[in-house]
């Protein structure tokens, strides 16, 4: 499974290609990230002012919109990102 994270002006977005089957999992891990039951060990969680997720056909996108004042650091988001890929047994 890939995925790419674009960083914009006011967050950034990720796009997980290739989701298949493991469609449920992830949404399920995204969704607890997004109701601030996120279990990665990083502190990127309290810059959040928001997570979207949404589908695009195989693929899932996260919107995460960072807080006024705030900065997400990529590393830690891709950090993040690996250990809940490898928590649903997709690393």
């Amino acid at each position: 499974m890939q995925y790419r994270i674009d960083e914009g002006s006011t967050g950034i977005r990720i796009t997980v290609d290739g989701v298949g089957g493991d469609r449920d999992a992830l949404l399920s891990a995204f969704s607890a990230c997004r109701d601030g039951r996120c279990s990665c060990p990083t502190q990127a969680y309290g810059e959040l002012e928001s997570l979207e997720v949404h589908e695009a056909g195989d693929a899932l996108v996260l919107d995460l919109r960072v807080r006024p004042g705030g900065k997400l650091a990529v590393d830690e988001i891709r950090h993040c990102l690996d250990f809940t890929l490898a928590q649903t047994g997709n690393a």
